[in-house]
């Protein structure tokens, strides 16, 4: 009786046992893994130390493991293909332009230069309508829409009409949204338009002191956002500069190598240990009379 609830016991210990290793290895699994690029995405000292193009490549990340989340990149960064993530993932009546749904409307604006309203229904609508054409449509006819007709590469009356909308102005003042300001600054960018081709000449006495003041914000904002870091690029003017440099221990496969060199020997080690100290049981060795048992001695006779 005694033995049959010592076993229970010890099965009890053990299930209890197994259900916490494996909810320590699913926690584990969620926080260290599923929930590590969200977690850098909110450390402020982390994200300091990240280029543009690296916090992009985390927030996509953050984006695709734990879903959309307020205050997002993707706007500014992301292609057709964020475009058709976003619609793939909205439904009619959903609300998408509070702060709960992430302002997928806002970001939708940002991707395609145009307003299609602040329901998903609209913009499922929209998508119907515009998902055959490219980023680069979308956007050239949000600026058709506003009585600007874009040319590739862009003549001196679209740069100078561009640089009037350049970003961080005020709407009322501007007379566009900030979506449009930013896309303003991406068309040119993306296109190759280069500053210092810009001369006096080109500045009208009518409109110079904004396009000036254009031209300066254009500057300021390439050397945050160049095109070099190839996020958000349009595809416009030259393809930006890719490097070639790719070291072999960068690979995944090397990585992967690498970290099978580490463990496999030492818990193949830790493994044949166990082994050993369980035949060495087994054998018999921790005895401590190893050797036979010595004959009985006869009675002493007195």
């Amino acid at each position: 009786m005694i033995a049959r609830i010592t076993r229970w016991k010890i099965v009890i210990l053990r299930v209890v046992a197994a259900a916490l290793v494996i909810f320590g290895l699913a926690t584990g699994y969620y926080w260290l893994y599923y929930m590590g690029p969200l977690r850098c995405w909110y450390d402020p000292v982390w994200c300091r130390q990240l280029s543009y193009a690296a916090s992009w490549d985390l927030c996509q990340k953050c984006t695709h493991r734990s879903g959309w989340y307020h205050d997002t990149i993707v706007g500014s960064c992301g292609d057709k293909f964020w475009v058709e993530w976003i619609m793939n993932h909205i439904r009619p009546n959903e609300p998408i332009s509070d702060c709960t749904a992430g302002h997928k409307d806002t970001a939708l604006r940002r991707l395609t230069n145009q307003d299609a309203g602040d329901t998903a229904e609209a913009w499922l609508a929209w998508w119907e309508r515009n998902k055959s054409k490219s980023q680069e449509d979308w956007i050239r006819d949000g600026f058709r829409e506003r009585g600007l007709e874009l040319e590739n590469p862009p003549t001196k009356s679209n740069i100078v009409a561009l640089l009037k909308l350049a970003p961080y102005q005020d709407e009322e003042k501007c007379g566009a949204p900030s979506y449009v300001q930013y896309n303003a600054f991406r068309w040119l960018r993306d296109s190759d338009f280069d500053p210092s081709t810009f001369t006096v000449d080109d500045l009208s006495s009518e409109d110079g002191n904004d396009v000036l003041q254009g031209l300066i914000r254009f500057s300021r904002l390439t050397g945050v956002y160049p095109k070099d870091d190839d996020v958000g690029v349009l595809d416009l003017g030259n393809p930006p500069e890719r490097y070639s440099c790719s070291p072999l221990m960068s690979t995944p496969g090397f990585k992967l190598a690498a970290n099978a060199i580490i463990f496999l020997p030492l818990c193949t080690g830790l493994f044949l240990f166990w082994i050993s100290f369980r035949m060495r049981r087994r054998s018999g060795i921790d005895r401590r009379v190893s050797y036979p048992e010595r004959r009985a001695s006869p009675p002493a006779t007195h």
